[in-house]
């Protein structure tokens, strides 16, 4: 049953063709590992939201702008260990969580968004690090009111 509503889509938002009923939107979106590149954040995560049906949840990791943070991805991933290409990470393009809360309350048609901390360990995966949302790798998850389209 879950194979034949289950659907995944690896595409850019600016792709997708915009749903124009409820339909055609989803339960969850996700967006792991990707509003930290985005030049403008506010106007995709607006057609991000377009995608989520009310009552659903838009899904996301991104990073804070800390010096932790610069420290762990552009000096220590990027230029010591290199196990990403320099040059990945922007530093100013990361977004603290209460920038995040202040967008979503903003729109209007979000609820508060939970927040949690986390730390990636290589060989191993994500780990939870209570507070450190205030430092570099978040998980943030918000539900759109069930009153919207």
């Amino acid at each position: 049953m879950l194979k034949t509503k289950l659907q995944y889509r690896q595409a850019t938002i600016e792709n997708l063709p915009l749903p124009t009923k409820p339909e055609e939107q989803f339960d969850v979106v996700s967006i792991f590992e990707v509003v930290e590149h985005v030049d403008n954040p506010a106007p995709f995560l607006d057609r991000a939201g377009l995608f989520v049906k009310p009552g659903g949840w838009l899904v996301m990791s991104t990073i804070a702008r800390t010096w932790i943070s610069w420290f762990t991805t552009n000096l220590m991933a990027e230029d010591i260990l290199k196990i990403v290409p320099k040059g990945t990470h922007d530093w100013n393009k990361y977004l603290n969580h209460d920038e995040m809360t202040a967008y979503f309350s903003s729109r209007g048609i979000w609820e508060p968004p939970q927040i949690m901390g986390v730390m990636y360990v290589p060989g191993i995966g994500w780990k939870r690090l209570p507070g450190s949302e205030n430092l570099g790798n978040y998980f943030i998850a918000v539900r759109k009111a069930q009153d919207t389209m």
